[in-house]
């Protein structure tokens, strides 16, 4: 404010100039604000100087500065550049913050309202921002607005097909989930409705129930296991749309019905582009019916399903996890399984004699009548023949045994009773017990606990010191009722290690004492 002479220097200044335009400002500011006055010109003149500020304007308001009689004007002059500055800078805020791809459903309805909105008007700012470099940007800038502007109808065309797309998908996925609800005989009906951008409401309604019949607090209606399937469907959905490529399914249905099983399982792998169809999915099981539909059945192949589908039996080997592939010929029938078992030659004694009487309980609804289920049943106990109970009213014990005998043999070849009770031995069953695979250990093991004993069964005395165990061997060679096809146990068998450890720990040394 004076001139150019040095801000440090002093005795060249027109110190009454200068005090004249202090008292001229102090008489349109407050004595505070003289110091926002003086950078209100600085930023003038650095405007001027970039040309975003007309040259002439700041020289009208040095003049006024200068001019004690002119502090109206210099308080209009101030109010102007407040009000050119706060409608520029609005704009500019408008602008920087506009961004068509974030125009919502609802806005696109008013999207050249706002375009409009967004052009800047010369008349607002033709005193303090009229200039060249000013009126070229604003130009350039509304140009821009204008051919945006022209686009709005395709815009619009644009929005309304996505629309239509988004509806149509929730009625796809609402029929979808539905349909699933169905298969499983879930009891409710899933509604899917769209409230607008990113916000919709879905919620369940009892079957013919009306649609705003909604359950409140549906975790109190659904049972775990439908709740537990609903969630892995949606986690199917999530996972498909997040475009994962390898999807890990720990234990997904074993705790379901069979009803439940299917309906997961094949909404699952449906041939729709929604589902697990064309993924690479990792599924971990202690079920054994996904393996029987999928390897043996061919299941998927029904449902025109032709995803390859492979199964191994995974084995942890002392911390070594070992994969052993399973083929459409290792799932046997089990009448069958159990019948061959009981004649293959290689398999020692008491795993045929264990699969035969199995065999017969399996073909035979009178089994407990059957003479040679009879015979099995006391060799397993380990009693000669002096101590055969013989369980079938009105046939004396040597007829039992005889007709008994010749049903065995038409499975295990050339033995008699008592070669069949020497091969169950004491001695033998604890050979087998160290120096055999897993399935002959444990049936080997089993024999031990079921033979009679002077001072009691074995398995009850286990069942006191290792009730895990104990629970292992009591649930060998059974036969869940549901499935009809089961693994070759010869080949596909497996207990904990530390089980076996203890089974042959206690075996030894209950069998060692009565020695």
């Amino acid at each position: 404010m004076n001139g150019d002479s040095c801000p440090f220097c002093t005795h060249d200044m027109d110190k009454v100039n200068i005090e004249r335009q202090n008292k001229t400002i102090s008489s349109v500011f407050k004595s505070s604000a003289l110091k926002v006055a003086n950078e209100v010109l600085v930023f003038l003149q650095n405007g001027v100087e970039k040309g975003y500020i007309n040259p002439t304007s700041v020289g009208v308001m040095e003049e006024y500065i200068g001019d004690s009689s002119k502090a109206n004007e210099l308080q209009a002059e101030m109010n102007q550049i407040g009000i050119e500055t706060e409608y520029l800078r609005s704009k500019i805020e408008q602008i920087y913050h506009f961004k068509p791809m974030n125009v919502s459903r609802e806005q696109i309805e008013d999207i050249e309202l706002k375009l409009d909105n967004l052009i800047i008007d010369n008349r607002q700012i033709s005193k303090f921002y009229s200039t060249d470099k000013i009126n070229s940007l604003v130009e350039e800038v509304d140009l821009k607005i204008k051919e945006l502007k022209k686009k709005t109808s395709a815009i619009k065309k644009m929005f309304l097909k996505c629309q239509e797309k988004m509806d149509a998908l929730i009625e796809n996925r609402k029929e979808d989930i539905n349909n699933f609800f169905m298969i499983a005989g879930f009891p409710y009906k899933f509604v899917l409705k769209n409230n607008g951008e990113n916000n919709a409401t879905c919620y369940l309604v009892p079957n013919n129930a009306r649609e705003d019949d909604k359950i409140e607090n549906p975790e109190n209606h659904l049972s775990w296991g439908e709740k537990n399937a609903f969630s892995l469907v949606m986690f199917m959905f999530e996972t498909v749309s997040d475009g994962s490529d390898l999807i890990v399914l720990d234990d997904p249905i074993t705790s379901f019905d069979k009803n439940k099983k299917f309906a997961v399982t094949k909404r699952l792998f449906d041939n729709t582009n929604f589902s697990f169809r064309d993924k690479t999915v990792l599924m971990l099981t202690h079920d054994l019916q996904p393996v029987i539909d999928y390897v043996h059945g061919k299941f998927l192949r029904k449902y025109d399903l032709h995803t390859p589908v492979y199964a191994s039996y995974l084995i942890n080997n002392g911390g070594d996890l070992e994969e052993q592939e399973i083929v459409q010929s290792d799932l046997k029938n089990v009448v069958e399984l159990t019948a061959c078992i009981a004649k293959e030659e290689s398999a020692e004694v008491p795993v045929r004699i264990i699969n035969l009487r199995k065999y017969i309980e399996l073909t035979n609804p009178e089994f407990s009548t059957d003479y040679a289920y009879d015979v099995l049943s006391n060799l397993i106990h380990g009693r000669n023949l002096d101590l055969y109970e013989n369980r079938i009213e009105n046939k004396n014990k040597v007829d039992v045994v005889n007709e008994g005998m010749r049903f065995i043999n038409s499975y295990i070849n050339d033995m008699q009773y008592g070669q069949l009770l020497n091969e169950t031995s004491d001695k033998k069953l604890l050979e087998l017990v160290e120096n055999s695979d897993k399935y002959t250990q444990t049936i080997a093991i089993r024999f031990l606990f079921e033979k009679d004993r002077s001072d009691g069964s074995l398995l009850s005395q286990l069942k006191k010191e290792y009730p895990n165990a104990c629970k292992f061997v009591n649930e060998t060679n059974h036969i869940e009722n549901d499935y009809i096809f089961q693994l070759n146990p010869m080949r596909f068998f497996e207990i904990p290690e530390h089980y076996l450890n203890q089974l042959k720990e206690f075996c030894n040394e209950k069998l060692s004492q009565e020695k």
